[in-house]
């Protein structure tokens, strides 16, 4: 009897069928020409697919604006039929949802198009609600260096505004004495939105 018959079994077992006959590819010996189009994903390309392209990996932040004012104090079912209704407006949303511990709610959206939905919803379930973006997504920093000191906060922001800046915020050492003291190097405050 050999170690291959259908009766006995092998001191090394295998997963794969072996009475199965193996099936090969054959290579393709064309060569690609320049008229080849080539097309990463299948079917034509949508327009469509600019805007509900996969979100970062930021949540959306869910506060509750009606009493009680906190996620914290609802029943488990209140929030139940909240993350119920919630995902009957804008789908489902990615694993991850969060509790917080300020009484907030964090909820990790699949695409650019629900984070849109969620930020533009107002109430879910007979609940006021408002919904932010994590400081991350918020704003974006940029750094100047050598601005002069005589340069007070609010003139840089006043002449920045036009270009999106929505916060100036100079960087500072602390002396000796206890006291600040302004350095040359100002942080700028982008909104993204």
């Amino acid at each position: 009897m050999s170690w291959n018959s259908p009766g006995c079994v092998s001191p090394v077992s295998s997963a794969i069928d072996q009475s199965a006959p193996m099936e090969y590819e054959e290579l393709s010996t064309k060569r690609k020409n320049a008229n080849d189009n080539h097309n990463p994903r299948p079917g034509p390309p949508g327009f469509s697919d600019l805007f509900d392209q996969p979100c970062s990996g930021a949540p959306v932040i869910i506060h509750l604006t009606s009493d009680p004012k906190s996620f914290l104090d609802l029943s488990i079912t209140v929030k139940k039929h909240f993350m119920h209704a919630l995902t009957d407006i804008v789908g489902q949303v990615k694993s991850g949802t969060k509790w917080t511990y300020k009484g907030d709610l964090n909820i990790y959206p699949s695409s650019t198009k629900q984070k849109k939905q969620l930020l533009d919803l107002k109430a879910v379930n007979n609940l006021n609600i408002n919904c932010t973006l994590v400081m991350s997504e918020a704003l974006i920093r940029g750094v100047i260096r050598n601005v002069p000191i005589k340069d007070k906060e609010e003139d840089i922001l006043s002449l920045l505004a036009d270009q999106g800046v929505v916060k100036v915020q100079r960087f500072s050492s602390l002396s000796t004495d206890g006291s600040r003291i302004p350095l040359k190097t100002v942080t700028l405050y982008f909104n993204t939105h």
